[in-house]
């Protein structure tokens, strides 16, 4: 890919843009703090190296410093400011009223609770209105066993599938009636 030389001379020329980029992605302090902003851009950066190499077949000495590759990473760079600040328009009405874990460690205990567990039956009460026997078994799944969630807050279908004994395209359908009756992305 490339050394640490050439990534000193790309953040030499770009580091300024990215970190005006980091800054101006804003909506949601824990969704996006600045240090995981630039983390973000930084790996676009690389990302957009690979696929201008890709593009033109040129190495990064040949292309570093063109009109084209400077349009290219720029257009990159940007895209991902875009891109991540319509996913975070997008949950704000989740996430509006959150506050940070660091900063208030008490949100996290579930006071009155034994063992620390969520209770099941009073999670699928709340959400239960329009939901369907399958759907409710499936949010009962996860609730219960939260492995079935991956590092990237992801579900897991083939874990939740064979927990409730559905195909995996049934499970998949289902989440996105969830998600649809709850407006937001799982």
């Amino acid at each position: 890919m490339i050394d640490t030389n050439q990534w000193e001379m790309y953040e030499t020329k770009y580091g300024k843009l990215m970190h005006k980029i980091s800054r101006s992605i804003s909506g949601d302090e824990v969704i996006s703090a600045i240090e995981d902003n630039y983390g973000d851009l930084c790996i676009a950066a690389l990302d957009s190296i690979k696929g201008f190499n890709k593009k033109t077949g040129q190495s990064f000495d040949d292309m570093f410093g063109t009109k084209l590759f400077d349009q290219y990473t720029k257009t990159c760079l940007w895209h991902v400011k875009g891109n991540k600040g319509a996913k975070i328009t997008k949950k704000y009405p989740i996430t509006k009223r959150t506050v940070s874990l660091q900063d208030h460690p008490e949100v996290f205990s579930l006071s009155g609770k034994e063992n620390n567990s969520v209770d099941t039956e009073d999670f699928l009460t709340a959400l239960s209105n329009g939901f369907t026997e399958l759907e409710k078994g499936i949010v009962s799944a996860i609730v219960q066993n939260p492995e079935y969630i991956n590092d990237r807050g992801r579900i897991i279908f083939s874990k939740v599938s064979r927990c409730i004994g559905c195909s995996i395209f049934l499970v998949k359908k289902a989440l996105n009636s969830i998600e649809s009756k709850l407006k937001f992305e799982l």
